[in-house]
């Protein structure tokens, strides 16, 4: 029962502690057993309300990963973009690579056959004996001396093999 002072100047009564209302978890229990009369239905009710509540806290978790994941394979698709022009880059440079490699074993085959006379005559003019007067070998060719190349100095030639 409510009691309202209506007097001036009363003091209020002070309540008990609790909760306003007077509603505990001993009065809710109390309700709920007279009010159910089929304790199967209160297990059905109770299990799909706990079903409802996992549903949708797994919606709730789901949705989350999902935005998360969304964030992932944005930045994953920007790092794909930048990567692909590398690897473009690598692999151009890796057929010109091949294509040179290609060119430079055809140029040593052919190089190896080309100059073997040019070698063993090199080796041969080398071997001979020099000719007296002109210290050079017969089958060099002789160069002409300028007026600059008469003195005894510029005769010499630099490398020393003279």
């Amino acid at each position: 029962m409510i009691e309202v002072n209506l007097l001036p100047g009363g003091r209020a009564q002070r309540r008990g502690a609790g909760s306003g209302f007077g509603i505990t978890l001993a009065v809710v229990l109390e309700v709920f057993r007279k009010t159910v009369t089929d304790p199967w239905l209160a297990v059905a009710i109770g299990g799909v309300l706990l079903g409802g509540a996992t549903t949708g806290a797994l919606a709730v978790s789901q949705q989350r990963s999902a935005a998360e994941l969304a964030v992932l394979v944005e930045r994953t698709r920007a790092d794909s973009t930048r990567y692909a022009e590398v690897v473009n880059q690598i692999r151009s440079a890796e057929s010109r690579r091949d294509s040179v490699l290609g060119q430079m074993s055809v140029i040593a085959a052919v190089d190896g056959e080309r100059f073997v006379w040019a070698h063993v005559l090199d080796a041969v003019s080398r071997a001979l004996p020099r000719t007296p007067g002109s210290g050079r070998s017969p089958l060099r060719a002789r160069r002409r001396r300028s007026p600059r190349s008469r003195s005894p100095r510029a005769r010499r030639r630099p490398w020393g093999s003279g």
